[in-house]
């Protein structure tokens, strides 16, 4: 494998190491966390439930690459 990531490396052994412990997983499992978070949050009533509504609409269709996040950050 021929995979390279500064933090997880030495776990991506093979394609389902891959799938779970990739940058892109990473970025896939951020995002679901905002999901949630903004879920909880509006339950809370902290945010409208619009909002987390909205929340969840954007980030569940944004595509955020590695490269594009790392030059961003």
């Amino acid at each position: 494998m021929n995979y390279r990531s500064a933090i997880f490396s030495k776990y991506l052994s093979d394609a389902a190491m891959v799938s779970v412990i990739s940058d892109e997983a990473l970025i896939k499992y951020m995002l679901q966390f905002e999901i949630a978070l903004a879920k909880a949050q509006a339950k809370l009533k902290i945010i409208p439930n619009a909002s987390a509504t909205e929340i969840r609409t954007v980030l569940g269709n944004i595509k955020i690459t590695p490269k594009s996040l790392a030059a961003g950050t």
